[in-house]
């Protein structure tokens, strides 16, 4: 069950990120761009922490987003830094504690499951998000910018450096982590 301030914290990054993927769009773009900008990242960066967050409570942990206020400062930084082309953000992360039931889990394992649920929803969205950006039209352009979105933000977390998931993932099965890192570098250099 989510609590005031853990909603809080989520919108907060939420809008922080929506601005900085929003960023370098001008002043005429802005007005149908950042909703398009917000619905792109609210369903990228949701999808990813809160599979984190579902994933830890289904194995029987105490699982709550927090937003890291120097990790979205660098965010806005790096954005405004380069013009909007390098966004380097840690906006939060899903803190996990012992509930009632762990002492039969095999923690080590169950961090890989949780650390791989985040990147993984990010590269199913994109692949989801692909063909529908081939059009036009407001929900093309929608797609597109997910697509950019989740495939950018899954092969970042899939990076082997802590305290990123894919640290996480290497350390616990280097062939789940391989597997999962072709996978989003393809989306995201090829496509």
């Amino acid at each position: 069950m989510q609590n005031s301030s853990e909603i809080k914290d989520l919108v907060i990054s939420w809008i922080v990120m929506g601005l900085c993927y929003s960023y370098d769009l001008d002043l005429t773009n802005l007005i149908l761009g950042l909703p398009i900008y917000l619905i792109a990242v609210g369903l990228s960066f949701f999808a990813h922490e809160l599979m984190h967050r579902f994933a830890a409570q289904k194995l029987g942990y105490v699982a709550r987003y927090k937003m890291w206020t120097w990790g979205l400062t660098l965010a806005l930084i790096s954005t405004i830094l380069s013009g909007g082309r390098a966004i380097f953000s840690a906006p939060g992360a899903v803190y996990i504690t012992y509930g009632s039931t762990y002492s039969w889990r095999d923690p080590k394992k169950d961090e890989v499951l949780i650390s791989l649920v985040g990147p993984l929803a990010n590269i199913v969205l994109a692949i989801i998000f692909y063909p529908l950006s081939l059009g036009e039209d407001i929900i093309s352009i929608t797609a597109y910018v997910g697509f950019a979105i989740n495939s950018s933000l899954a092969f970042f977390n899939l990076l082997p450096i802590p305290p990123l998931d894919g640290s996480k993932i290497f350390r616990g099965n280097m062939l789940v982590w391989a597997g999962l890192m072709i996978a989003s570098a393809y989306l995201f250099f090829f496509f």
